[in-house]
Parts: structure tokens; C-alpha cells; sequence
């Protein structure tokens, strides 16, 4: 590992030693692998599909011991330390509106003040209770301490004719599974928990930090599907830029090298900086399995004329790329561009969004899947192995509106490889140890070994999803889902046939493997689809890290591979920006060919049984996977 994180901080310091540029990249990440103060977490989503975007200074994995932890009864996650509270409450009081106030006896007032959104300051009133001054427009009375407190009506936040339970802090401490309604901060501030309630951590691990509007927010992991991290570097030589990795950088490199399999990172030049905006072929990894891939560029802009990318190979892999070519579509600013995985370009002028989506639970997934919004649904990983025996495979149902007559459709598909699932693939490699060459050689030959491998693919549904299709009672399959990604997931568009479907729905389902598959959007366009100009576009220089020209081995799809073998190596290509066509917008995807190896530890036995196991046991691959993430989560978490 560490081999493996040096190499990556000396590319980063050459890097930016050699084009005095900055490079940005923004990822998910499991939330185990966050380690410390260091990552700046962007985003962090919950189980629902709900999120919390961070402001400009980030969020933070923080470990607090001893708090009391829940969400406000507006939604606001909050952790306090328990020697802070002053009075723990175990039911609520009964709150009326300000027009009964006036003649009711009030107990207690909660009026504006305290933490912004979280807590408000509070007043009990003794025996008498408080009471509506008309002349003044307030409750006014005598609180528990003795002096009379008024306050005005117009800054009362709740009106309670009621008190609650309360217990001494020993009682709780002596049965800290209770749940908590309401607590009172030394500050004489309280906060209202959700009808879920508070609930004692002897230790909490969250994520916290400022929201986008300035509000303070204290997540629990267990409440966090996955996070989004930044990270950005900006050093004007290699010693200011190994400073500089030193506080976050590094840690970021060791968690794409410990979960993250892919072929190049892709960073795109966007003017002021280097954008990491792909990640392309996914899953080929060796020369049988290679493959073209389309990836959309959403960062490039040209200078001088030039669009400029960077390749670098940031894991432990021998990287072959073939082609390398830019699709450029000039198109009506009203309309988007989607590729079909040959490449063709598709025309997407009026996508429909799901009008429902739900799992085999029942749960609704309407928040992850109505846009591409990065804002993905994806398994929720299990913390012990209580999933064994269990249904290993999801079901998600979506229905969408359907026009009366419509024949053809098109699927709109933003969803690939979880970094669980990429993990996996190092991991079912390594079990074929010492011969794993072997191996390789008959899948490159289109040996038994590439039908046995093909079958299972299509079997186990890991890095390829059948699409079903609802036509009458009967599911019937119409095609495939590939796996791209994970870190950048990509749009696809497949064709559907919709001509036997009656009525106005049509209904699609996919059943994933647990731990394997993110899904950021599906649509739906039905019509024409119009044909599009594109134009392709050559490189017309590439260098590499030793200064070499390049541009040869990328120029065609011709196996003569541009080869990057270690952690560290590099390319800097451009590209003739084609002059821009008034009054339209501009799409641009590209064309990637080849493949990868990854490196592993060719010393070790090859695990033959379980090998054979993995292979001829439907979901045996799921489960085992399942296992292996228990084991490193329990791990992660036991190092922090």
C-alpha cells in the first residue's frame, strides 16, 4: 500500500513541477475509508436519497465518545457531548397554537434564540404558569427561578400546556437505550428530536461541518450511504507540492488505491485547471476483454485554441490504450446528447422521469433516480453477516409514463460499477494467484476460459444488468446495462421496444446484486430520433512522462498500444479545437480504446476450489463479497 500511495504523492509533485497547473478532482468514497480532519467532504447522502451539501470549507470525519445523538424535529442532524446536558427528557409536552395561548395556562415557552435551525431558548413557568398580556403582547409569569420573564409573542417559537418526563442523567447512564424526546443544554437551550428520537453513543463517528447555508450539521456514519469528497492541488514545485499533499492529499490516494480499479484517470483541462471528468474502460482487464468506450467530458473548454487532456495512472495496473479520438457535437442548446454503447450519438430533446420507483422493500427511490443529479442510490452495505441466508439481489421497479401509440423508446441510463463491486474485481483476480497468467492467456485466445467467464457475467449480473421489461404479465428481458465508472458513472442510452406494451405505463425492473451497482438516473424518450453531425477529432500531440511523443499509438484503433505500466506515469494530449457553430451548445465525448492488467501478487496459490465455487454457484459471489466487506469495514474502523 504505501508503495503504492508514495508513487501516486510523486506524480502529483512532478505534476505540478512540470505544467505549474492544478488538478481537481471531486469522487465518492465509502464512508469507511474516511480517516481523519484531512478529507474535504463535499457532500454526504443518506440511505433516502436526502443529502447535505457542505460550504466551501467542507464537512469533517470527526469520532466524538460519549454524546447524544439524533436528528431535530426539522431534520437537522445534531451530536451533543452528554456532560453538556442539563436535562434529558422522555416524552413530549402538549403545544398549542398562539390563539389558545391567550387563555391557557403555559407551562413552558420556547422562543427564538440558541443554536440557528437546532435549538431554541426556553422558559418553564412554576406552579401558576405563564400568562397572555394583552397590553404587552406576550406570556408573561414567574419561571422556576423566581423572577418574572416575559417574552413577546411574535418571538415565541412553541406554546406548551404541558410538562414532560424527565430523567437524571444516572438514571439514563444506567439505561442508555432509551430514547430521548427532548434535551436541555447547560445553556438553557432545547433541542426537539424527531420521532425517532436521541439516543446515547458511547462512540459516534460521523461526518460534520457547515451546510451550503451556513448551518451547523453533525451526521452519524451509520445514517450515510456513501460521501463525496474534493480535493484539489495548486503547488508551484515539488517540495511546496509534497507540503501541501501532506494534509490531505494523501490520504485521498490511499483510498482510491485501496478500492478503486479502473483504466486511466481522465482530467480535462477547463480552462484554469485540470478537472478529473472520466474514467473509461471499466472491467477490460486483458487483451480479450478490451473495448471502446464513449465518456462525456463535461470540463473541457479550449485555450489557444486547444482542447488539452491529462492520462494518468493512479493504481497498481499496466494500462494499454489504443485509440483515443474526441466526438464533438454542435447541437441545439435545447437538446442533450447521449451515447449508445457502439458509440452512436442519440438525440434526447423531451426525457420523461420515472413517476415511481420503489425496491423489494417498498421503499421510495423517486430521489435517487428522477435526475443525474450524482446523487445515486446504491446498497446499503451491511455492518455484521446477518445477511447470510437472505435474498442477496435487490428489485427495483420503475414505471414511467407512457404516450398511447408509442412503439419505440429509448432507455436514458446513468449507472455503473459500485466501488464495493470495483474493489472486487482485484479481489476475484488475486484468487487465481499463481495462475493467473494462465488464465489471461485463454480468455485472450476466445478460450473456454472467456465462455466460462462470460456466463457467469451473465448470470451473477455484476458488471452487466439485465434490463426487464413488463409486457402484460410477463417480464421480458430487452438488453443490457454496462458497468462503468465507479468514480465517474456515465450515460447510456438503450432502444426499447414498446410496441406490445397496452395502456399508458410502461414498467421496467432491474435486480442488481447487492453491493455491486449505482444508479444515478433512468428516463425515458419516446419519438423520432434524429440523426447528428459528429465530428471526430485526432490528437495532434501527445507526450508522456519521459517527454516521449505519443500521439502514434492513440491516432487508431490499430493494437499498437500506448502503455502506461506503473503508478506515476502520465500523457499530456491535445487536440485541434474545431471552430464553434453560432447559436448552438457544444457536447463532447471521448473515444477511448484498450484495456488493463491488474497487478497482483502472482507468489500466491491459486484458490482453485473456492474459484470453482464462485463460478458455478449462483450468488455465491454476492455472498462472498458480502463477507469480505465485513471484514475490511470492521477492519477500517478498528485502525481509527
Amino acid at each position: 500500500m504505501f508503495k503504492r500511495i508514495f508513487a501516486a504523492v510523486m506524480l502529483a509533485a512532478f505534476f505540478n513541477y512540470t505544467f505549474g497547473c492544478i488538478i481537481s478532482k471531486k469522487q465518492k468514497v465509502l464512508k469507511e475509508e474516511l480517516s481523519g480532519p484531512q478529507e474535504k467532504i463535499v457532500q454526504a447522502v443518506y440511505h433516502n436519497g436526502d443529502f447535505v451539501t457542505f460550504n466551501r470549507a467542507g464537512g469533517q470525519y470527526q469520532i466524538k465518545l460519549n454524546v447524544i445523538g439524533g436528528f431535530t424535529a426539522g431534520g437537522i442532524p445534531v451530536t451533543l457531548p452528554i456532560n453538556s446536558i442539563k436535562q434529558f427528557r422522555t416524552s413530549r409536552p402538549t403545544i398549542v397554537s398562539s390563539e389558545a395561548a391567550k387563555t391557557a395556562r403555559i407551562t413552558e415557552v420556547v422562543y427564538m434564540g440558541g443554536m440557528p435551525n437546532i435549538s431554541g431558548k426556553f422558559v418553564t413557568y412554576n406552579e401558576t404558569g405563564g400568562r397572555y398580556d394583552e397590553a404587552r403582547g406576550a406570556i408573561t409569569g414567574t419561571p422556576m427561578a423566581g423572577i418574572v420573564f416575559t417574552v413577546g409573542m411574535d418571538r415565541v417559537l412553541e406554546f406548551r400546556t404541558s410538562q414532560p418526563d424527565t430523567i437524571l442523567r444516572s438514571d439514563f447512564l444506567a439505561n442508555p437505550t432509551q430514547t430521548l424526546t427532548e434535551i436541555v443544554t447547560q445553556y438553557q437551550e432545547i433541542i426537539t428530536f424527531d420521532e425517532k428520537g436521541g439516543r446515547f453513543y458511547k462512540e459516534w463517528r460521523g461526518v460534520a461541518g457547515f451546510t451550503d447555508n451556513n448551518v451547523p450539521s453533525e451526521i452519524n456514519i451509520d445514517d450515510i450511504l456513501y460521501v463525496r469528497v474534493s480535493k484539489t492541488d495548486a503547488a508551484a514545485s515539488i517540495f511546496a507540492t509534497l507540503g501541501g499533499l501532506a494534509a490531505g492529499f494523501l490520504v485521498v490516494l490511499a483510498i482510491i488505491a485501496a478500492t478503486k480499479e479502473s483504466c486511466p484517470f481522465i482530467y480535462a483541462y477547463d480552462g484554469e485547471r485540470y478537472v478529473f471528468d472520466a474514467e473509461p474502460l471499466g472491467g477490460a482487464i486483458c487483451a480479450g476483454l478490451a473495448k471502446t468506450d464513449y465518456s462525456r467530458l463535461e470540463h473541457l473548454q479550449p485555450k489557444n485554441g486547444q482542447y488539452s487532456l491529462l492520462l494518468r495512472n493512479e493504481v497498481e495496473e499496466t494500462q494499454y490504450l489504443d485509440e483515443m479520438k474526441l466526438m464533438v457535437i454542435d447541437h441545439a442548446p435545447d437538446i442533450a446528447i447521449m451515447p449508445d454503447a457502439g458509440g452512436k450519438m442519440h438525440v434526447i430533446a423531451r426525457p420523461v422521469s420515472p413517476s415511481a420507483a420503489h425496491d423489494e422493500r417498498g421503499r421510495d427511490l423517486l430521489k435517487f433516480m428522477q435526475q443525474r443529479d450524482h446523487i445515486a442510490w446504491q446498497t446499503y452495505m451491511p455492518r455484521d453477516t446477518s445477511f447470510r441466508g437472505q435474498n442477496l439481489r435487490h428489485e427495483l421497479t420503475l414505471e414511467f409514463p407512457k404516450p398511447a401509440g408509442a412503439k419505440t423508446a429509448k432507455l436514458l441510463v446513468n449507472a455503473g460499477t459500485a466501488l464495493w463491486g470495483s474493489n472486487m474485481i482485484r479481489e476475484m483476480l488475486q484468487l487465481r494467484g499463481d495462475r493467473v497468467n494462465a488464465w489471461y492467456d485463454g480468455v485472450n485466445k476466445a478460450g473456454p476460459e472467456m465462455f466460462e467467464l462470460f456466463q457467469f457475467i451473465e448470470r451473477e449480473e455484476l458488471y452487466l444488468l439485465k434490463l426487464n421489461l413488463k409486457i402484460g404479465d410477463q417480464w421480458v428481458q430487452q438488453g443490457f446495462i454496462s458497468g462503468s465508472g465507479p468514480l465517474i458513472i456515465e450515460d447510456r442510452v438503450l432502444p426499447l421496444d414498446v410496441s406490445r406494451i397496452a395502456g399508458n405505463k410502461l414498467t421496467i425492473r432491474l435486480n442488481p446484486p447487492m453491493g455491486f451497482w449505482n444508479i444515478d438516473y433512468l428516463g425515458v424518450e419516446y419519438g423520432d430520433d434524429p440523426t447528428v453531425e459528429v465530428q471526430e477529432v485526432a490528437a495532434t500531440g501527445a507526450e508522456d512522462w519521459n517527454a516521449a511523443d505519443v500521439v502514434a499509438p492513440i491516432s487508431a484503433a490499430d493494437k499498437k498500444y500506448f502503455v502506461m505500466p506503473e503508478v506515476g506515469n502520465w500523457a499530456k494530449v491535445s487536440f485541434a479545437a474545431p471552430p464553434p457553430r453560432a447559436g448552438t451548445k457544444r457536447s463532447i465525448f471521448l473515444k477511448t480504446g484498450g484495456y488493463y492488467e491488474i497487478q497482483i501478487d502472482k507468489t500466491q496459490p491459486a484458490q482453485m476450489e473456492l474459484i470453482r465455487q464462485l463460478l458455478t454457484t449462483p450468488g455465491k459471489i454476492v455472498e462472498y463479497s458480502l463477507n469480505e466487506y465485513v471484514k475490511w469495514r470492521a477492519l477500517q474502523m478498528s485502525v481509527r
